[in-house]
């Protein structure tokens, strides 16, 4: 006969399992008409996966319950069981750590920082402003550029001084990164959300960081730079500029421009005597003395005809045939007729425009939302947009009222 508690074979009649110790009765009369499992199925049973019987759920002990209503498993299979189970979690929880930890690397090393501002879900769909999709355009804290006593700085949305004024010059924050200028204004360099130099003054020009690279100029060429200041794509361009939809324009030493990937391989080869950024699947480009715009492919999908364009923005593209500035849809046609002086592209369906030497904001149906009454004016930006007022800067939500007023 066998212990009905480990399974172990005992002699007949015995009152006791010399195995485990367990008191043995007389088997039923069922499982008599069944007779006893052998040994060898209970080490079957332990080969059980424990992702079919998870221990922390139901434990193994009752997932194979004896006729009789106890267990034919053993103790020390139950402990092994067990044993199998804590190794799984252990290594469950192990690889998840893991896992997160390196999607956190990779998206710094990407260039993506996590939001915290109510408006982060909003900007990681939103588009900046060369079309490009914004994962973030900064990283916990959105910052804007302000000029107090004629040094720079940047402030919180609340219009708090986040950064001391303390700059010649400076940049808008894109992927937590702004490109400021030395007081000579003669070299730009790179900072931080802190203030903190990432790569001090040595520049001729740095642009916007998009896809985790920037735009640098220096005497002996043009490249981009890595989010720590470092060189990812080599000076080997005579100029280039902002990535946007994975690509870049950039021109070769003496010759056209083209566009480049984010590994600085050609996508599009050199053919054109200028080239804009992509936005929205759209590039302006230079033949002759016109622009048109090519598609990603590199195709002309409108013809030259534009002595001025810029990028495309909530379907539409600031454009001139002559010398006033109107709007064109994706197909080249006029939807807002050209009448201004200058031009924006659109930014959370508004855009500025200048009339009889002052700027105001137009809706997509060129009516006026925010009357002229600025010197000049940036695209909006999370709700507020940057105005001056001769050479003071300040800002205004979207109905024109004062967030931050311009200060001397």
């Amino acid at each position: 006969m066998y212990c009905p508690q480990c399974g172990q074979e005992i002699p007949e009649n015995a009152a006791f399992c010399g195995n485990c110790g367990a008191e043995v009765s007389a088997p039923s009369a069922e499982m008599e008409a069944e007779g006893s499992r052998p040994a060898e199925e209970a080490s079957s049973a332990a080969e059980t996966p424990p992702a079919e019987t998870p221990p922390a759920e139901t434990p193994p002990a009752e997932t194979l319950p004896a006729e009789g209503g106890k267990s034919r498993i053993g103790w020390p299979v139950a402990l092994s069981l067990w044993a199998i189970a804590l190794i799984a979690v252990v290594a469950a929880v192990l690889i998840l750590w893991r896992t997160g930890a390196d999607a956190d690397i990779e998206a710094l090393d990407a260039g993506e920082f996590p939001e915290t501002s109510a408006s982060a879900s909003a900007e990681e769909t939103a588009t900046s402003d060369s079309g490009d999709a914004a994962d973030a355009e900064q990283g916990g804290t959105e910052l804007y550029p302000v000029s107090i006593d004629g040094r720079w700085g940047y402030i919180d949305r609340s219009g708090t001084i986040v950064i001391e004024p303390k700059f010649a010059q400076c940049e808008a924050f894109h992927e937590g990164r702004a490109a400021v200028f030395n007081d000579d204004l003669d070299k730009m360099g790179v900072i931080d959300e802190t203030g903190a130099w990432v790569v001090e003054p040595q520049f001729i020009y740095v642009g916007n960081y998009r896809d985790g690279l920037a735009p640098a100029v220096t005497d002996s060429g043009s490249g981009y730079l890595a989010l720590d200041g470092s060189w990812a794509i080599e000076p080997t361009f005579e100029s280039c500029g902002d990535f946007a939809e994975g690509l870049a324009p950039a021109k070769v030493p003496g010759g056209q421009w083209g566009y480049v990937d984010t590994y600085g391989e050609w996508v599009i080869r050199p053919a054109h005597e200028f080239a804009a950024e992509f936005s929205e699947g759209l590039a302006a480009v230079l033949e002759g003395d016109l622009f048109g715009y090519i598609d990603a492919g590199g195709t002309m999908v409108i013809p030259p005809r534009f002595s001025a364009a810029s990028f495309f923005a909530e379907g539409l593209a600031p454009v001139a045939e002559e010398y006033y500035l109107g709007y064109i849809d994706s197909n080249g046609q006029w939807v807002i007729q050209p009448k201004y002086d200058s031009a924006t592209e659109f930014s959370e369906g508004l855009a500025a425009v200048s009339e009889a030497g002052k700027v105001g904001f137009i809706d997509t149906s060129g009516q006026w939302v925010i009357q002229p009454a600025f010197d000049s004016a940036m695209p909006f930006h999370d709700g507020l947009a940057m105005v001056f007022v001769g050479l003071d800067t300040g800002y205004v939500d979207r109905t024109g009222a004062w967030v931050w007023e311009p200060q001397d």
